[in-house]
């Protein structure tokens, strides 16, 4: 689920997408994060925010 990924509620705002998802991204970055599976869940936070991000993707996704 896109939303858990991001940690974020269905009814979210954009606002609050985006903070979750730069908060997120500055934590498990590969380049910043050195642990197993960084680049793995830095993948799924790109996925849930390319999804949640855009109004049409986050309307079909729901």
């Amino acid at each position: 689920n896109h939303y858990d990924v991001l940690g974020v509620e269905v009814a979210a705002g954009d606002r609050d997408v985006k903070v979750a998802y730069r908060d997120l991204a500055l934590l498990v970055h590969p380049d910043k994060c050195g642990a197993d599976g960084a680049a793995e869940a830095f993948q799924k936070i790109n996925e849930a925010n390319e999804v949640l991000g855009d109004s049409a993707k986050r309307a079909t996704y729901d």
